[in-house]
């Protein structure tokens, strides 16, 4: 038989036994602020001129979040599937979507960036897709950012008529393991442009 354990041994056994589970408690917690994590918005409508009701120039957008306490680094949104109407995939698949912020007077001789870096609890925000709905001639733009001449010959002008689309997009970055991938409607409503999460 073994010796009974005194009563003041089992209580600092059990002390110390908590003591450890607050400490990995408390250091998965730190890790898990400074693991990177990405949120990706709902579409975001934007329009010019701004807060018109009717046709207008419109694009859709999509924001990214670093909702943690690390850089995000090299991070790009990607086309990883575009399928219209008729069941046919676009021949872009693997484009990335460019920044909102480049906006080039020349886009023949500018250089679109392919990545960026989101800082902690930062943000950006990506263009997806636009259309001038006041000319009923307009193609839906995807709107991607070509780079050089791996760029050259890429069709992002899609007829009217091939919608609806569905998307799937991904986000990726150099350190986030996994990447995070979407699922979206594109769409023509009464000569709107729409974007809404497919149901799935």
């Amino acid at each position: 038989m073994w010796p009974p354990i005194p009563t003041a041994g089992i209580s600092l056994i059990v002390f110390l036994i908590c003591l450890i589970i607050i400490f990995l408690i408390k250091l998965y917690k730190l890790e898990s602020q400074f693991e990177p994590k990405l949120i990706i918005s709902d579409p975001i409508e934007s329009i010019e001129p701004k807060g018109s009701k009717s046709k207008a120039e419109r694009e859709w957008l999509l924001k990214i979040t670093n909702n943690s306490s690390a850089v995000i680094t090299n991070c790009y949104v990607k086309q990883k599937n575009l399928v219209n109407r008729n069941g046919q995939e676009s021949d872009a698949n693997g484009m990335r979507f460019k920044l909102n912020t480049d906006r080039p007077t020349n886009i023949q001789s500018y250089e679109h960036k392919q990545s960026f870096n989101i800082p902690p609890r930062g943000e950006e925000i990506v263009s997806i897709a636009g259309l001038h709905e006041t000319d009923d001639n307009a193609n839906v733009i995807m709107l991607y950012a070509p780079h050089g001449k791996a760029g050259e010959g890429i069709r992002n002008a899609i007829p009217k008529k091939f919608f609806p689309h569905t998307l799937t997009i991904q986000v990726c970055a150099d350190n986030v393991l996994i990447p995070e991938e979407r699922i979206y409607k594109i769409h023509i409503k009464d000569g709107f442009l729409k974007m809404d999460k497919a149901d799935l």
